[in-house]
């Protein structure tokens, strides 16, 4: 038999190797020998998608909880959880533990069997206690209470890609709780849960929104980050958007439809003297599209590279 020359590897090169694989793979290598039976519990992420745990013996909160009482990493560097249905305890419970051992990154995703139909997992305002989090990722169909203020501290990567809002003031809420945050990504679809999508956040620097809400019930966004860098735009398709961004470095739009090209500007008018760097996507050859092409090129005093194109924008 060959020699193993894997297992002659140092543990914390093998931690790292096993910290790029789902969960269930990584507890499978335990049967490899003895070092492996002890090496899976001390990997400090945690991934676990119920599409992957199709036991006869065990219901995917049974091995979740198995595993969870298993581990012995002091520290959690990520938990990320992908689930179709949910029971609320259990995943208070899972994140509570997860918290317990300084949680840096946390991920839910929740995409459930009757998707369209209404059927969400509330994020409560509870789970907004972390102080060593760094990244929330939010996906689908969770929704957003947060009724008071919160505190997150360490929280510098927040992304809520297609999820629902209680109401407005669960926004400000979230958001007006992550002081040191630095990126936030948006992706919304067609839902009417609040009309004004508030961005207040004077530390963040990087931006993103793709948005395709074109009901009647959402008029737009409202964004102050007076230290942005980075603003990435793609489907906006509401009324109204107002930007206050005098530090602003590069911009990047596209598919902006609904709103008329004076407010489009009009948004810009105080940033566009310092960015450096624009572009701007073009849709089906709008003769507005000019006015902001000539805007930019005569207004952009600082500008070093300005692009026009038809060519979709690829995030950061």
């Amino acid at each position: 038999m060959g020699k193993d020359r894997i297992s002659e590897l140092p543990d914390g090169l093998l931690l790292k190797i096993l910290s790029s694989l789902p969960t269930n793979i990584v507890v499978a290598t335990s049967v490899l020998s003895k070092q492996w039976r002890s090496l899976w519990k001390l990997v400090p992420n945690l991934e676990f998608d119920s599409d992957d745990y199709e036991s006869e013996h065990y219901t995917f909160s049974e091995i979740v909880c198995k595993s969870f009482l298993s581990h012995k990493a002091p520290v959690l560097e990520s938990f990320r959880l992908k689930f179709v249905n949910f029971n609320p305890v259990d995943i208070g419970l899972w994140v509570g533990i997860a918290f317990s051992r300084h949680l840096r990154e946390l991920v839910l995703d929740f995409y459930p069997a009757e998707l369209g139909r209404g059927v969400t997992f509330t994020f409560p305002s509870s789970l907004c206690t972390c102080n060593t989090l760094e990244t929330l990722k939010l996906v689908l169909c969770i929704l957003v209470d947060i009724p008071s203020p919160v505190l997150m501290k360490s929280l510098r990567t927040l992304h809520l890609e297609f999820v629902r809002y209680k109401d407005e003031s669960s926004v400000r809420n979230l958001l007006s709780g992550c002081p040191g945050l630095e990126e936030l990504r948006l992706y919304r679809g067609d839902d009417s849960d609040i009309k004004v999508f508030t961005i207040e956040v004077p530390s963040l620097q990087r931006l993103t929104i793709h948005d395709n809400n074109d009901g009647p019930e959402f008029l737009g966004y409202v964004i102050n980050a007076p230290f942005l860098k980075y603003l990435l735009i793609e489907e906006l398709r509401c009324p109204e958007f107002c930007l206050n961004a005098p530090d602003l470095v590069e911009a990047n739009i596209a598919e902006v439809t609904s709103i008329t090209i004076e407010k489009f500007l009009g948004s810009f008018t105080s940033v566009t003297h310092y960015i450096s760097y624009w572009k701007y996507v073009l849709s089906a050859g709008r003769e507005e599209e000019k006015e902001i092409a000539t805007y930019i090129l005569k207004n952009g005093r600082r500008l070093k590279k300005a692009t026009f194109s038809t060519n979709p924008i690829e995030s950061k």
